[in-house]
């Protein structure tokens, strides 16, 4: 009698530190995006990548490596500009021909983005980058406003005129409005709130400590992608931004390689930016299209 209360305390044990353990898994983060969907969206890059090197003889790079360091520190200083971050801007952009100290050997004309943190009541805009491989200094990884609008007019001179074939010119939402003409464009820049940025965050810790080891996570490989002909479907059910140019995050593990979360038992995406055009800040600047949310973000 004492054997089997005892099997069944051992059994209960072992179900409370299972249960307890599944329950501390955290949701998936809203910008968790599945294998299927990002191939079919880095495939969907090549397409545009073949034009860059038609057109404008640029046979851009597909990715760039930042350190998991290099991100972070970025990510802190950012959070230090204000008790309320709003979120994280991306912009495209181009780097220009000359050799600076701020363009990495190999990479002058290639397609980058830089950083800009939306920060409450501050209209003020910055821009931060972190080359492939690189470091982050607040200092000395920021643009000068004469640089950033280079590398930006650069990117909307140079690449968005080639790329802007690749996309479906039928849908209605791949037109941005210029002193009143309507005009079809690409992505200039994608805005991810700060819950967002916030759970990816989370997500390399988490995944750190579950595997006991605080360098798991070796850095962030940011892909160059693009949506499919589909689209992705909207709250409504309407499918846009056909053949869109996106971004994907992803974490890497050792020698850089792509590290696919477990999503066993894993809670569904919280939508954490469940209505970006209320969450975020509109500002009028000529850097921002207002139109696209980071990959499965719900708009109205």
């Amino acid at each position: 009698m004492k054997k089997i209360l005892s099997l069944k305390i051992v059994c209960l044990i072992v179900f409370a530190v299972l249960f307890m353990h599944c329950e501390a898994q955290p949701p998936l983060p809203d910008m968790y995006v599945d294998r299927d969907a990002a191939t079919e969206r880095k495939a969907s890059f090549i397409v545009k990548s073949q034009f860059l090197l038609i057109d404008n003889k640029i046979d851009t790079k597909d990715s760039i490596f930042f350190p998991e360091k290099s991100f972070s520190d970025m990510l802190h200083h950012f959070a230090k500009l204000s008790t309320e971050p709003v979120g994280l801007r991306v912009v495209f952009a181009q780097f220009p021909e000359n050799t600076s100290g701020h363009v990495p050997e190999n990479w002058e004309n290639q397609l980058t983005i830089l950083f800009s943190p939306i920060v409450a009541g501050n209209h003020d805009t910055e821009f931060y980058f972190i080359n492939d491989h690189g470091n982050f200094n607040p200092t000395d990884n920021k643009l000068s406003n004469a640089e950033a609008k280079l590398w930006i007019s650069n990117y909307e001179n140079n690449i968005i005129p080639t790329i802007k074939n690749t996309i479906n010119d039928d849908d209605d939402k791949n037109y941005i409005s210029i002193e009143n003409r309507r005009i079809l464009s690409d992505t200039k820049s994608i805005d991810y709130c700060a819950a967002a940025i916030k759970q990816f965050a989370d997500e390399i810790k988490y995944q750190n400590n579950i595997h006991n080891d605080q360098n798991f996570i070796t850095g962030v490989r940011c892909y160059f992608c693009a949506y499919g002909k589909r689209g992705i479907t909207l709250q409504d059910g309407s499918r846009h931004y056909k053949k869109r140019l996106i971004i994907q995050l992803a974490i890497t593990t050792k020698d850089e390689e792509v590290f696919d979360i477990d999503t066993t038992n894993r809670k569904p995406k919280l939508n954490a930016c469940p209505l970006a055009e209320k969450v975020l800040p509109k500002f009028s600047s000529a850097y921002d299209n207002g139109q696209l949310c980071p990959a499965n973000c719900p708009t109205k």
